[in-house]
């Protein structure tokens, strides 16, 4: 039974990892509703967005896509769940997996409130400042319809 039982470090990075999902998901989708073009900075140079089965590459390109899309207000999260990733898998970099559920409004589409799925893909980077930031390495965004 006590196999089961997480040690204090891994549920440090659970806890580490649960308020920076939810920090990070209020300011993405802040973003999203209203300034799409700041969007970039959350992104890795490298990145990957798939929306709805469409591949894009680069956080210049994928913040150049998402400001295509119709217009949005008032994304609401229902849920999120995350998930630290185990240092073997990613090379020692501290990531996550983060799975958003909630409802998207668009004022231009039919119809208006749609429900979806946004998984991301996070890693930490040291920022220009020094300090160390979450960056979307991988986004995968679909509509439930």
């Amino acid at each position: 039974m006590s196999a089961l039982l997480l040690s204090e470090k891994e549920n440090f990075k659970f806890s580490e990892a649960s308020e920076a999902a939810t920090q990070f998901s209020k300011i993405f989708y802040e973003r999203y509703d209203g300034r799409r073009q700041d969007l970039e900075k959350l992104y890795m140079l490298d990145a990957t967005l798939i929306w709805n089965g469409n591949s894009v590459s680069g956080a210049a390109n994928i913040c150049k896509y998402l400001a295509e899309l119709p217009p949005s207000g008032n994304t609401k999260v229902e849920c999120i769940d995350c998930q630290p990733l185990p240092d073997d898998l990613t090379e020692g970099r501290t990531s996550m997996v983060v799975n958003v559920m909630g409802v998207i409004r668009y004022a231009t589409r039919k119809p208006q409130s749609v429900p979806f799925t946004e998984t991301f893909i996070m890693t930490t980077q040291s920022s220009n400042a020094g300090s160390i930031v979450w960056k979307i390495a991988k986004d995968c965004f679909r509509l439930i319809e």
